[in-house]
């Protein structure tokens, strides 16, 4: 599990390429998607880390006691978000779809970022 700014570098990188991919969708004076896109994804590259955060900033409880609860949590948003990203692809159709899309990949990356990149530090 990489630090807290390898996450947010992923969620301003996916930012872009939102924006970028999306390019039409956000032609305009669309401002405030813009700004909703990066909220979205500062979000929800972070989300999976809950209890990790929830750790770093109160040490509420002990560390492997919220790991455990960390790995339960990747275990459930993982298919869900998966399913979810599908969903919006091919059966839903609401308002702001890009913006989710890249909301939902976020947490994917996220997820592949925990799986690849091995922990050096809370921030790191």
């Amino acid at each position: 599990m990489p630090g807290a700014i390898p996450h947010l570098l992923a969620g301003c990188v996916m930012f872009f390429v939102g924006w970028l991919y999306f390019r039409t969708y956000f032609e305009g004076e669309r401002a405030r998607e813009k700004l909703f896109l990066l909220v979205v994804c500062l979000v929800f590259s972070c989300v999976p880390d809950l209890f990790l955060v929830l750790y770093y900033m109160f040490h509420i409880l002990s560390f492997k006691v919220l790991v455990s609860y960390h790995i339960l949590l990747h275990s459930i948003v993982t298919p869900v978000s998966i399913v979810v990203l599908l969903l919006l692809q091919f059966k839903i159709d609401v308002k702001r779809k890009p913006i989710w899309i890249i909301g939902f990949s976020c947490i994917l990356v996220h997820i592949l970022m925990d799986l690849f990149i091995h922990e050096h530090s809370m921030w790191i």
